[in-house]
């Protein structure tokens, strides 16, 4: 089931999900499947948990100025903060925030930080003017001689 999950997944070529994001997905059919073996009714099975309780629990985890770094809306959001509230929404899908542990909570912190330092050792593209020179793999032009001044 997870390999064709994730088989589905990277369907795309230019799309390459984060493993935080595949572990959602994976979680949340899981927790539909479940739920429909147990015969529990669709209106009480819970199968996703929404940015702004992953954004609430960041909030409880640290404080609320930390919560506010993520953007709202979800167009504006990095790859990191994605990767952020899907490790959240995963943890909220499995336990309610007022029932994490002090345990638990301390893996996630641990886990967040992992994320941040890999967002923090990626390379940004360069701002700047492109390098001058001749680019690899093209050939540079001769100069051309001037021919001599008589006098």
């Amino acid at each position: 089931m997870a390999a064709a999950v994730a088989a589905a997944m990277n369907t795309h070529p230019r799309y390459v999900p984060a493993p935080q994001a595949l572990r959602l997905t994976l979680v949340r059919h899981l927790r539909e499947v479940e739920g429909r073996a147990i015969g529990a009714p669709a209106r009480e099975r819970v199968i996703d948990v929404s940015d702004a309780d992953a954004l609430q629990f960041l909030a409880q985890l640290y404080d609320d100025s930390y919560a506010r770094l993520i953007p709202r809306q979800p167009s504006q959001r990095g790859p990191w903060e994605w990767d952020i509230l899907a490790v959240l929404k995963a943890h909220l899908l499995g336990t309610p925030a007022a029932a994490t542990t002090p345990e638990q909570a301390q893996m996630l912190k641990s886990k967040l930080l992992t994320i941040l330092q890999a967002a923090a050792a990626t390379p940004l593209k360069p701002s700047g003017p492109p390098p001058r020179g001749p680019r690899t793999g093209q050939r540079a032009q001769p100069t051309r001689k001037k021919p001599k001044k008589k006098r």
